[in-house]
């Protein structure tokens, strides 16, 4: 048989396949009759609800049932979840282009019901793990307990509670699940997202945290990457860190440890921030934009939790950005590094106006702040 002919036999099978996999769910996936998802079974057809079919490593043809159909979790569901959904082919590392197509697209909604995560990456492919592996609808009003776990040794791992990469909305959801990577060479975790290009909002983490580097809610939050199709600035709003918050040799943060083209707006931790190598910040640890004109914006954050680490440290920021009525409360300590800044500060580690222009309005240090290089109570100049 000709590839003109194998190619549209394969990808009607497989569109067959999956909407009889959906015909089992209850409900239509509308909004006022959504999917309902009553049992892990359910969760698994869910799953199976995008197909990829690949000739010589290409995606020829794409089946994604979700694109703007509604699922309601009905229950809690305390069964070990012990897979992850949308872990699509062909990808080859955690920093791969995302391809929205092959994403979770339509809503989920989560009834403020629970899933039990039983998440182990040691046999995943690259050692990425989450509940999703890619978001551009929007989940809402879900929590995460149990655990996930990373024992592999890709160093270019990452691990969430909730998603790697979200490109759509994440609203009012709770982490309960401990989040571990034990590839201290190079895993990445983070308690509810791996790499943030949208909105994370009203969400909270409660758990601890520890991998090579680490943060609270998401690991990143940026538009690089994906710009070309979601030219839009990210936003974590109103989102809390209750976890203490470690990383083995690299940097960590309570809410994020890097934001590009983001806003970060009225977020609050209360966890223990530490690195036992590296830097480590109370809100967010580098804050940067690509030119002159753009900067990034932390404002009304404040931070309740120690933190420490070495080389720059602070309570709320530690490079660039609008700070805006930010607090500091929690007990700062950094130590030194050869060649490092080794700056520690209340607000902001590190002041530079150049390349990136850095503006700290009506903020306010309240913690004890203890350093072996340059310390300060908001920030330290070159």
């Amino acid at each position: 048989m000709s590839k003109k002919l194998l190619y549209p036999t394969i990808f009607l099978l497989f569109l067959i396949s999956n909407i009889l996999l959906h015909s089992q769910l209850l409900g239509s996936g509308t909004l006022l009759d959504p999917y309902q998802i009553w049992t892990k079974a359910d969760l698994e057809q869910l799953k199976d609800s995008v197909s990829v079919i690949y000739f010589d490593s290409i995606a020829d043809s794409v089946v994604n049932l979700t694109l703007d159909k509604h699922y309601r979790l009905m229950q809690d569901i305390m069964d070990d979840v012990d897979f992850f959904i949308f872990d699509y082919p062909g990808r080859t590392t955690y920093a791969s282009r995302v391809v929205p197509a092959l994403c979770f697209q339509g809503y989920f909604h989560g009834g403020g019901y629970t899933i039990k995560l039983a998440l182990n990456a040691t046999n995943i492919r690259n050692n990425n793990i989450a509940l999703f592996y890619c978001n551009t609808g929007t989940i809402d009003s879900l929590i995460l307990e149990g655990s996930v776990v990373n024992n592999g040794s890709n160093s270019s791992s990452a691990i969430a509670g909730l998603a790697i990469h979200n490109l759509g909305i994440i609203d009012n959801c709770i982490n309960n699940a401990t989040i571990t990577s034990n590839n201290w060479d190079g895993g990445e975790a983070a308690g509810l997202v791996g790499r943030n290009y949208n909105t994370i909002s009203n969400s909270t983490n409660n758990k601890n945290i520890s991998g090579s580097r680490a943060a609270g809610i998401g690991f990143q939050s940026e538009v690089r990457g994906v710009d070309a199709v979601f030219p839009y600035t990210a936003n974590i709003i109103n989102c809390l860190n209750n976890g203490n918050i470690t990383a083995s040799v690299g940097n960590v943060a309570g809410i994020t440890t890097s934001i590009l083209y983001t806003n970060v707006l009225n977020c609050i931790n209360t966890g223990n921030i530490t690195s036992m190598g590296g830097r480590a910040a109370g809100i967010v640890l580098m804050a940067y934009g690509a030119e002159t004109a753009t900067i990034s914006t932390i404002s009304n954050c404040i931070n309740l939790g120690n933190v420490t680490g070495y080389d720059r440290v602070s309570g709320i920021a530690d490079f660039p950005a609008n700070i805006i009525n930010c607090i500091n409360a929690g007990y700062i300590k950094g130590r030194n590094v050869p060649g490092g800044r080794n700056a520690t500060a209340g607000i902001l580690a590190y002041y530079m106006d150049v390349p990136f222009p850095t503006t700290i309005t009506n903020c306010i240090n309240i913690g004890v702040i203890e350093g072996e290089g340059k310390v300060n109570g908001i920030t330290n100049y070159p």
